[in-house]
Parts: C-alpha cells; sequence; structure tokens
C-alpha cells in the first residue's frame, strides 16, 4: 500500500509538471525547443532520437507556433556530434551545457565512460522538468554518465553577488564539482539571443575565464544584421512573446579571438540535413562576401577551441 501510495504521489506530481506553465517568458521557449525535438523524434528518417521531448514540451510547448522550430533540427544534430566528438575525439570529461533548458543529451547520448554533465538553468524550470524525466528515465539512461543539475536562482543572489549573473552561475558550477583546470565542454544553445550584449560580454569571459586549454564551446547565433529584420517571425512573434531577441554580432570569430579561443564559423546556408544518411553535410560557402562584411541577415553555428 505504501508503494502504490508513492507511486500514486509521484504520478499527481508528473501530471501537475505536464500541466505547468514555466513563469519565464525565455527560459518557456525551452519548451517550444522541446516539441520541435519531439516532432523530428517521429519522422520516419530522423537525425536523432528523443523519446522524452513530446513530455517535456508538454501543452506550453505545442501551444506556441504549432511547437514548430525548424533550427532545432540541425541545431540539435550539431550540438550531438560536437559533444561526441569533445568526449571521444578530445578526451574531454566534463560537459557544461549553460542555459540547458529542457536539453536531454546527458540522458540519451552514449557517452564514454567518466564523463559528468552539468546542467544549469532557473530553479522553476527544473521545478518542471524534473518530476517530467525522472518518471521516464530507465536505469540504462541513468548511467549514460554523472547528470549534475544546477539551479541558478538569478532573482535572489546572495548579497555579495548581487548584479553579477556570471559570477553566480560559476559559483555554482564549481560548487558542483567542475573542475577549471580540467578541460570542458561548453554548450550554449539558443541562449545567447536573448542576452543583452553587455550580458554575452560577460558570459563569454566568464566561460573563458572556466575553460582550460583544449577545451571546446559550441553556440548559435544570428548577425547583427538579422536583429534589423523587424518584420521576421522570429523577432516580432518572440517579441510579442515578451522574449525578444537582443544581441547579434557580425564577426563572432574576432571576438573569440580576443578571449583567447580559435572558432570556426557556420553560416547555415552552407549546411544542409543530408536524411538518406543521417547526418549534416557542410557545402562550399555560398556566400562569396566575407561573413563579417555581409550585409545580408545570417544565422551561424560557432564553434571555438580554447588555446
Amino acid at each position: 500500500q505504501a508503494s502504490n501510495a508513492a507511486g500514486a504521489a509521484w504520478a499527481d506530481d508528473w501530471w501537475t509538471s505536464w500541466q505547468k506553465k514555466v513563469g519565464d517568458p525565455v527560459a518557456s521557449t525551452a519548451r517550444w525547443v522541446a516539441a520541435q525535438r519531439a516532432r523530428e523524434h517521429k519522422h520516419p528518417r530522423r537525425l536523432f532520437a528523443d523519446r522524452f521531448a513530446e513530455t517535456l514540451a508538454g501543452q506550453e510547448g505545442f501551444a506556441f507556433r504549432n511547437g514548430e522550430a525548424p533550427i532545432v533540427i540541425s541545431r540539435t544534430k550539431w550540438g550531438d556530434d560536437f559533444t561526441m566528438d569533445c568526449c571521444y575525439n578530445r578526451g574531454i570529461r566534463q560537459v557544461v551545457n549553460l542555459g540547458a533548458g529542457m536539453d536531454t543529451r546527458a540522458v540519451r547520448l552514449p557517452f564514454p565512460p567518466g564523463v559528468t554533465c552539468f546542467e544549469l538553468d532557473k530553479p522553476d524550470l527544473f521545478d518542471i522538468k524534473e518530476p517530467l524525466l525522472q518518471y521516464m528515465l530507465k536505469p540504462k539512461e541513468r548511467r549514460l554518465c554523472n547528470r549534475v543539475v544546477v539551479p541558478v536562482d538569478f532573482e535572489r543572489p546572495p548579497p555579495e553577488l548581487a548584479g553579477e549573473p556570471d559570477a553566480l552561475w560559476a559559483a555554482h558550477l564549481e560548487r558542483s564539482g567542475f573542475d577549471r583546470r580540467a578541460p570542458s565542454c561548453w554548450i550554449l544553445e539558443g541562449l545567447v539571443y536573448y542576452l543583452d550584449p553587455e550580458a554575452v560580454e560577460k558570459t563569454l569571459k566568464r566561460v573563458a575565464e572556466l575553460s582550460a586549454p583544449g577545451s571546446m564551446v559550441f553556440f548559435d547565433m544570428v548577425n547583427a544584421n538579422f536583429l534589423l529584420e523587424r518584420h521576421a517571425w522570429h523577432l516580432r512573434d518572440l517579441e510579442a512573446r515578451e522574449c525578444p531577441w537582443k544581441w547579434g554580432h557580425n564577426d563572432p570569430a574576432a571576438m573569440l579571438a580576443e578571449l583567447g579561443f580559435q572558432a570556426s564559423v557556420i553560416d547555415l546556408r552552407d549546411l544542409e540535413v543530408d536524411r538518406q544518411n543521417g547526418q549534416l553535410v557542410l557545402r562550399p560557402p555560398i556566400s562569396r562576401v566575407p561573413l563579417p562584411r555581409s550585409r545580408e541577415a545570417l544565422t551561424f553555428y560557432v564553434t571555438a577551441e580554447r588555446l
């Protein structure tokens, strides 16, 4: 009877979490992204599997733009391949997902032994994610890596870290076992769009400070020209949702070089989804104009190594 009561209580938590809405507009986009991953999971020639995504998306995720966010398909696959390359080919054993949202790499990718995955996000988001995810996990999925959830309460920081969000999350990360002396793999997926220029600068500087030589970072972004496209649905619909895009940069490679990174910048027009072979294919560049000088609205995938 005690077991049945515990099971019923867990089911109640699960149902409450599935129906609950994320209070923060930016954090709530994580459920929209999960909805697109759920759609991809059901595709007959999917690029990745994510059996958790539909549940994590919940009603909230499918309610915004019918749960469709096309960039998520290639971005998730790119991020998966990036993470596996870091762990298998570069020997990195700590992965940091900054602004993790409803990401599930820690419980679906086949990591080599000894990897720790740190997921950082707001407590309200984990209050929804964890009851849903924990209910679904199989023992073998729990053993894929050492998953460490790091809630960061930006609204109620300790007095000594008030007004320094980058210092706050960095302190939480290191207290959770992150070792800045060892190389690390950083994922800032779907994050920098929503930060103002000063916050992006501080975030990347903090990542650089915490990154030992050989560390790798991946993030997606738009160039500054994109933010001038006031009629683009990305800008119009997200602004109406109270989570406008605030940052873009025309030369991320130069920006990262100043922080000690060597970067590769991919123009998404040159990236093709190959469903026949379940991979992404990089084509010869469309643009003959160097990306920093382009006048077009562009989206980039940026990967960089700490020198």
